[in-house]
């Protein structure tokens, strides 16, 4: 058979679909995905602000980041010692849904609060350039 696109790949020769994986959980020291195939992917730049008050949550922020790690661009991290929190940027360019799906898990986490900003910067998958 013909290999399968990777993340963000849109399949050689099949119009213009790509396949995109969204992390969901992780169980049993795995990652487990929601794939689908979409006929028309756009990807946006957003910036999510994160603010963490319970330093207990970092752990599940950093496993988190780490399984969007191929849509985030960049992170910042400021520790603010004298109130007791740290406060971090993400820069992220990934599809409306996958970014949804990581403010809203981040968001869940004890102690910790996200916002996201998005930009007009929209990219539809067949002009995306690596």
């Amino acid at each position: 058979g013909q290999p399968r696109p990777q993340d963000g790949e849109a399949p050689g020769g099949a119009g213009r679909t790509a396949h995109v994986k969204i992390p969901l959980c992780q169980c049993g020291g795995g990652v487990y995905f929601l794939e689908r195939e979409e006929s028309s992917v756009e990807t946006r730049v957003a910036v999510l602000a994160i603010i963490v008050r319970d330093t207990a949550s970092v752990p599940a922020l950093n496993e988190l980041l780490h399984q969007y790690g191929h849509y985030i661009i960049g992170r910042m991290g400021i520790p603010y010692r004298e109130k007791g929190i740290s406060i971090i940027s993400i820069a992220i360019d990934a599809s409306q849904d996958i970014i949804s799906a990581l403010s809203g898990k981040i968001g869940r986490l004890k102690g910790v609060s996200t916002k996201t900003a998005y930009s007009n910067v929209i990219t539809h998958m067949e002009e995306k350039h690596d």
